[in-house]
């Protein structure tokens, strides 16, 4: 099953609204699920205090 990749503001704010959790890729290499608590142009902040650059990321609703 193909999963929904978050690619827009949009999509990050449904994520935080619906609180779906989410998975991390990082390059090809899965880092974490977590559900997230804010962004900006720059940055996705994840619930618990981490945060990872948008242009490193890949994010899937799990």
């Amino acid at each position: 099953m193909n999963k929904k990749i978050l690619q827009t503001d949009a999509d990050l704010q449904n994520s935080i609204y619906f609180q779906w959790e989410v998975e991390v890729w990082i390059g090809r290499e899965f880092e974490m699920i977590c559900m997230i608590s804010g962004y900006d142009e720059n940055v996705i902040k994840v619930v618990g205090g981490g945060f990872y650059l948008r242009e490193n990321v890949l994010l899937k609703i799990n």
